[in-house]
């Protein structure tokens, strides 16, 4: 009797699941005010009833259930996909959640559904801040810029407001109302031939937004030092036989940027563990180099 109602249970829940007309419904976590929302619905294919559609329709509420958008219902083909645009308000409150619920109509009564938890956030910017360089010595221009995009990386428009702190976080100079142009705005900052030396601090805000919202970017101001590079040496050929008469090498050395470094170059090689290979190495060959090179040689 226990066996025989565990398998009926099992066979109820599993007809449940198959008669369940969704494959798959997407929709986003978090949304802002005024921020269209998409969610993406597939209906499963039905191979007992033979419908070829199923009216299916979506609303999103908030916690007292009150429906702020809606939209259908509308016939979505069975086996295929459909997308259902809710345009949320620009009042909506930042913080707080809302429930998206999708489900279908059969014969003009409510059927299966899905519900999804919509967290609101805060309508924000992305702020991004470049300098044309990491580290400045005294006296040197600071070149930067601004980019501010939406959440969808479209280039916003208005304005933002720019400060630079030094490393003991005094504002050195501020651009108020700095107006973008496609989504970008530049600045300049000269300094001083004797500045506070350390990381100073670029902050940017855009227009209407807290500060909290603000964004940071540091740069360093350092006396000179020498640029760092990279030495790299080449052989003319990939094998170097132990008859040969010369053996050619390019020494090439790069700054970290990509310019190519300019002085003289001290070389030196080792042809111990070529002699250790070729035994009977050539006098001419040792004669050759001998004064380039230190050469050991063993029996």
């Amino acid at each position: 009797m226990t066996l025989a109602l565990l398998f009926l249970l099992a066979v109820a829940s599993r007809a449940a699941k198959q008669q369940d007309d969704f494959d798959y419904v997407i929709a986003p976590k978090m949304a802002s005010p005024g921020e269209n929302v998409t969610a993406y619905v597939h209906i499963l294919p039905h191979t007992q009833d033979q419908r070829s559609s199923v009216r299916v329709s979506a609303r999103l509420q908030d916690i007292r259930r009150r429906i702020i958008a809606s939209q259908g219902p509308k016939h979505v083909t069975t086996g295929g996909q459909d997308a259902f645009n809710l345009q949320l308000p620009q009042d909506l409150t930042p913080g707080t959640g809302y429930t998206l619920t999708v489900e279908t109509h059969p014969n003009g009564g409510v059927g299966y559904n899905r519900s999804f938890y919509i967290a609101v956030r805060r309508k924000t910017k992305i702020i991004m801040i470049q300098t044309d360089k990491p580290i400045y010595k005294p006296g040197e221009n600071v070149l930067g810029r601004i980019i501010v995009l939406d959440r969808n990386l479209i280039a916003s428009t208005g304005s933002v407001m720019i400060s630079i702190q030094n490393p003991k976080s005094y504002v050195m100079s501020r651009f108020a109302n700095m107006p973008l142009d496609t989504g970008v705005a530049k600045f300049e900052f000269q300094l001083s031939e004797q500045p506070v030396l350390g990381t100073y601090k670029i902050c940017a805000t855009y227009e209407g937004e807290p500060q909290d919202q603000q964004k940071c970017f540091d740069f360093k101001v350092d006396r000179y030092v020498l640029p760092k590079f990279s030495c790299s040496v080449t052989p003319s050929d990939d094998v170097l036989l132990c008859t040969s008469r010369t053996a050619c090498f390019t020494v090439t050395a790069k700054y970290s940027y990509g310019h190519n470094v300019k002085g003289k170059v001290e070389a030196s090689a080792d042809l111990s563990e070529l002699s250790l290979q070729c035994r009977g190495l050539p006098n001419y060959f040792v004669e050759a180099v001998q004064d380039l090179l230190l050469v050991q040689c063993w029996d």
